[in-house]
């Protein structure tokens, strides 16, 4: 059984997009591009988060639960994409979370460390 991807919104004007730019809404499991993601939720069903952090949690990823929501909370950019694809600084954050903790202060230092490895590897 093939995994079939719909792409919902196709932007009219001729632009440059990634496949980056693109989450699956939470509901429908549409591709949609990020600045223009709006849920699909039934009425009934309440949800205590964000369209595109919904969408974010269903993309695949390559790292221990624990992390999941410290890398998913970056702001999406350059940044964010040489965290994701790079098995060293997500180890490197797996092992700052289980030293630090849960606090919020503590994930906003990690994520700037990460940000800050982030832009070594780039730049």
């Amino acid at each position: 059984m093939a995994l079939e991807i719909w792409l919902l919104y196709r932007p009219t004007v001729d632009t440059d997009m990634t496949g980056s730019e693109y989450i699956p809404c939470e509901y429908c499991h549409g591709y949609f591009n990020r600045r223009q993601l709006r849920t699909c939720r039934p009425d009934s069903v309440k949800s205590s988060r964000r369209p595109v952090a919904a969408g974010d949690l269903l993309l695949p990823r390559k790292v221990d639960d624990s992390t999941v929501p410290l890398l998913s909370g970056m702001k999406k950019g350059l940044e964010s994409l040489v965290v994701n694809n790079d098995t060293l600084i997500q180890r490197f954050a797996q092992k700052q979370s289980s030293r630090v903790g849960h606090s919020k202060q503590h994930e906003n230092y990690m994520r700037s460390r990460l940000r800050k490895l982030a832009k070594l590897m780039v730049g």
